[in-house]
């Protein structure tokens, strides 16, 4: 089938190229469906063509893009935030994107990876759907995922009483929980965790058990068991090594978006990324800020400042000691000298990482640019240590310029935008 689309994609390519009589629309959105093409023009090198995408049932879904000029680069995203990308590095004409999807609606760019105008046709060739298996109380369930099933969902729903769900795994991926209605993430168990323990209420609620693929075959097996019993085998488990007990004493932070959250030099949204505190990490407050929307914390040797907005706060809150801030420190990047004319544009010289956050981290890594590839602006931090670009949305660090990177054109007007 992928084939005969391909030619199928071509063959349009052509008959629309040789209709040089009629004008060609600047861009074609619309929503896109299973098994239909959708052609749309890329009218100058940087557009950027929108289509709607909605999907009915958690699936494996494989999208493809063909060119007649422009080298297609392929983003899928979700209220704003990527979840699959095919940035196309290679330039080639014909790209396909494999990515599993949760149900729900989706927005998928198009844009082009060689600087180069022109159609595009997008198709998706496929979408297979990944059915939840119940999980019920004191039987275990056992498998893998890999690069051929990179997905396992189950569901626990019907609990009386709160339930200990058991978790043991060989590494990858990870195993992820979701509130099966509102597909917010509940709990997030990395991969480098062998073991763990997640206590399930009986709130009424339906939960979703994702297993997930990453870089190597993943095996796992799921126990659901009444709290105070048995494990399913018969024996005791150690407790859960994710787990971080919370005392009256201590105040613990939660990021509430499954990407993490910023740590801030100072307590201000204003001052300088310094690292971040993962999803599904938990972290001691050690004080708070004298306006109370900051708190202070230490993780991984970094000590800075977590926004109270994007944490979920337990245990005992109420007693941090106030703490001031340090004075914002920003650091000495000056914007590089315009020229008099021309747009604004970043060509690299060297091989440089380019972020999905503006922060250096080895989970926001989106990709490696290599020389030659150019990048167009489209904001910057407010004190200009990273700025955003028209690659998927992803963010380059002002460090590389003069360095791995050279800037050209007038870069005044860049607007200064939020992460």
């Amino acid at each position: 089938m992928t084939r005969a689309i391909r030619r199928f994609g071509l063959q349009m390519l052509c008959a629309l190229a040789l209709v040089v009589v009629l004008p060609v629309s600047a861009q074609s959105e619309g929503t896109l469906v299973v098994g239909q093409p959708t052609v749309g023009n890329l009218a100058d090198p940087a557009a950027v063509i929108t289509f709607d995408y909605p999907l009915a049932q958690d699936s494996a879904v494989v999208i493809e893009a063909f060119g007649e000029a422009p080298a297609p680069a392929v983003t899928i995203l979700r209220d704003g935030a990527v979840v699959a990308a095919e940035p196309n590095t290679a330039g080639s004409l014909t790209i396909a994107l494999t990515a599993v999807l949760n149900a729900g609606t989706y927005t998928v760019q198009v844009s082009s990876a060689n600087a180069t105008a022109g159609l595009v046709i997008l198709i998706v060739n496929s979408e297979t759907p990944i059915t939840a298996q119940p999980l019920a109380l004191g039987t275990p369930i056992s498998g893998a995922v890999n690069a051929e099933s990179p997905l396992a969902i189950y569901s626990i729903s019907g609990l009386t009483a709160p339930a200990d769900l058991y978790v043991t795994q060989t590494g990858g991926g990870g195993v992820r929980v979701l509130n099966a209605e509102t597909s917010a993430i509940s709990a997030l168990i990395g991969g480098e965790f062998t073991e763990a323990r997640l206590q399930i209420p009986a709130n009424g609620s339906s939960y979703r058990v994702e297993v997930l693929y990453a870089d190597a075959a993943h095996t796992y097996t799921l126990c659901l068991s009444a709290v105070g019993a048995p494990t399913c085998s018969g024996e005791s488990l150690p407790p859960a090594p994710v787990a971080t007990p919370v005392t009256d004493s201590v105040c613990m932070l939660t990021p509430l978006n499954a990407g993490g959250v910023n740590i801030r030099q100072s307590a201000s949204v204003n001052a300088p990324v310094i690292g971040a505190l993962p999803g599904g990490t938990s972290v001691a407050a050690r004080g708070i800020s004298p306006d109370g929307s900051f708190f202070s914390v230490t993780f991984n040797g970094v000590n800075g400042w977590v926004a109270a907005s994007a944490v979920g706060a337990t245990g005992s809150c109420g007693a941090l000691t106030v703490v001031e801030p340090p004075p914002i420190s920003l650091p000495p990047t000056p914007l590089p000298p315009p020229t008099p004319s021309g747009p604004c544009l970043i060509r690299m010289t060297g091989e440089q990482l380019v972020y999905s956050q503006p922060v250096v981290d080895p989970s926001y890594i989106f990709d490696e640019v290599q020389p030659g590839f150019e990048l167009i602006p489209v904001g910057r931090l407010a004190d200009n240590s990273w700025w955003q670009t028209n690659y998927a949305m992803a963010w380059i660090s002002t460090s590389a310029f003069g360095s791995t990177a050279t800037v050209s054109g007038d870069c005044r007007a860049l607007p200064i935008v939020s992460p």
